[in-house]
């Protein structure tokens, strides 16, 4: 398969179409809010905003251990469940239609966080102003 780029609306249209997936929203690394967004009334850019970083770290531990390598930190919580995949710069947060993603889904958002990270690549010689 070639290593094909998209931007984040192509992104975000794909995922829409997944049936376990009810929202979406795409954030850079440093938090900074790309595309879509996740319902208003969940409050939740802080939790988005943060999230790469909190994926980062634990994808950093993942190597300590035998568990293979990260694909994606789930968040269940009293009302909700919240599924983080990052890639490079970029960082989709996925809120679940049901208690939990097929494995198809994830795959799929796997995929398109790591084409969407290429893309948004940072070109190492220079400073990229988002």
């Amino acid at each position: 398969e070639p290593r094909e780029k998209v931007d984040a609306k192509e992104v975000m249209a794909q995922a829409k179409t997944l049936s376990d997936v009810k929202a979406c929203a795409i954030t850079f690394a440093d938090g900074l809010n790309l595309a879509g967004m996740l319902p208003p009334e969940m409050r939740a850019e802080g939790l988005c905003a943060m999230a790469p970083s909190m994926v980062q770290k634990i994808a950093r531990h993942m190597g300590e251990t035998k568990l293979g390598e990260l694909k994606s930190v789930t968040l269940h919580s009293a009302n909700a469940a919240i599924s983080f995949f990052a890639c490079g710069n970029v960082c989709l947060a996925a809120l679940h239609a049901k208690s939990a993603l097929t494995n198809e889904t994830e795959t799929r958002l796997t995929d398109l966080v790591q084409k969407l990270s290429r893309t948004y690549a940072q070109p190492e010689t220079q400073d990229v102003d988002h």
